[in-house]
């Protein structure tokens, strides 16, 4: 086995175990920070999250709820090869284990948009027509889910799927008990990221 790691594998590791470490850091000190859900908010929409019923969802061809316990915990493992996918281990005897992937580690450079809070997330969660509309109506005042609903000509449901995406993503947030608003200071930040991105290096 040393033979092989040294001749297949050990000069690949040099070059992913910086960035998955910086994953891990990353991963860990948002959970620190703000708990787990702002962290997953950053897989979306590979996984689809509610802080508010505190479950996480992965479209998969067999369903089953699995509920974490002090007895079962959950492991959150970056990795170079599971990219673009969020992979779910849950089948006995193996530990439950949700391995998410290392942007960075399958560039093989920093990666500023991973970088940069969540812009990726939110450019994601504005990546559809819908999405974009609901913010060209609050751009002017808060609406409820039934006003967004009419104008858009979508049913209240599916707006509020929307709405739950955007405000996973920091775009927007609740006023009082149906109406949604702009986070401006969000959108000020996902506009300086892109410029910082599309700026000239420096000398």
């Amino acid at each position: 086995m040393e033979d092989y790691w040294s001749a297949a594998f050990a000069k690949e590791w040099e070059r992913l175990e910086p960035a998955l470490y910086e994953a891990i850091a990353y991963a860990g000190g948002r959970i620190a920070r703000q708990g787990v859900f702002p962290m997953l908010g950053t897989l979306v929409p590979q996984i689809r999250i509610d802080p508010a019923q505190r479950t996480l969802r992965l479209d998969r061809p067999h369903h089953h709820d699995i509920a974490v316990t002090p007895a079962r915990p959950v492991t959150f493992t970056a990795s170079h090869y599971v990219w673009p996918h969020v992979r779910v281990t849950c089948d006995e005897p193996w530990p439950l284990r949700v391995t998410y992937p290392c942007a960075a580690a399958r560039a093989g450079v920093r990666n500023p948009v991973h970088e940069s809070g969540g812009t990726l997330t939110a450019l994601r969660a504005l990546a559809a027509t819908p999405r974009l509309q609901i913010v060209a109506h609050l751009a002017g005042q808060s609406r409820s889910t039934q006003e967004l609903a009419a104008l858009l000509g979508l049913s209240a449901s599916v707006i509020s799927r929307h709405l739950q995406q955007m405000t996973q993503a920091g775009l927007t947030t609740t006023r009082r008990v149906g109406y949604y608003a702009l986070d401006r200071t969000r959108l000020d930040e996902i506009a300086a990221a892109l410029a910082g991105l599309a700026a000239p290096p420096s000398d």
